[in-house]
């Protein structure tokens, strides 16, 4: 009987073996046959995957963080949701390995590379950010529509401001893990978007100990 071969299970090993590849040699010094050696495959067998090592390289950036499953989608929106929604981005973020080698890769593929090459990658940025982005920008209308945030407040601007915000304290501890005190940037991240979000000079009392991983 022959083997039952499963495509999903193969895209994510090579998805894997090319994003070991593209942490250890970088874009533009990899070649699929490097990614082919390290899956053990053939390079004919990795391009019935993949069109090109552009393409395994966008797919490689656009899974390298895994988002699961997001907190606060579903019930009602809160202060305390919308700061376990901002630990659980935050979180997966921790748990990307190699995640800032390769996407350093990405955004000096984009700044260096061929125009037709840019407009490219560009396409695909959106993407990349739109897991997050959706599921806060959501709870927070959600928030609104309940009275609970303030309504004058842009949801998508607030979103892109914390994934933004989490990227360079994720950043930054990982450069100077000393001085970057990432729980505590984090906490105080959170806690200046609740500000702007309820309005006032305070806001309510919430349970931040899921932002204070090391």
């Amino acid at each position: 009987m022959p083997k039952i071969v499963d495509k999903r299970e193969r895209h994510r090993l090579y998805i894997d073996a090319a994003a070991e590849v593209f942490a250890e040699r970088g874009f533009s010094e990899t070649r699929m046959a490097d990614i082919a050696k390290r899956a053990k495959v053939s390079k004919a067998l990795l391009y019935e995957y993949f069109t090109s090592k552009e393409d395994i390289f966008l797919q490689v950036c656009e899974s390298i963080v895994s988002w699961g499953p997001l907190s606060s989608l579903d019930g009602v929106p809160s202060a305390q949701g919308f700061t376990d929604l901002v630990a659980d981005v935050a979180q997966s973020y921790d748990e990307a390995q190699n995640f800032f080698l390769i996407l350093s890769d990405f955004w000096a593929a984009i700044l260096r590379g061929p125009e037709a090459e840019r407009k490219v990658f560009l396409a695909r940025v959106e993407s990349f950010y739109e897991t997050p982005r959706r599921a806060l920008t959501n709870l927070i209308r959600r928030g609104q529509k309940a009275s609970i945030f303030r309504k004058d407040i842009k949801p998508a601007v607030v979103a892109n401001m914390v994934i933004a915000g989490i990227e360079g304290i994720r950043l930054q501890h990982m450069l100077d893990p000393k001085n970057a005190r990432k729980s505590e940037a984090l906490q105080l991240l959170a806690r200046m978007a609740l500000t702007e979000l309820v309005g006032g000079d305070t806001i309510p009392d919430v349970d931040m100990r899921r932002l204070s991983r090391p």
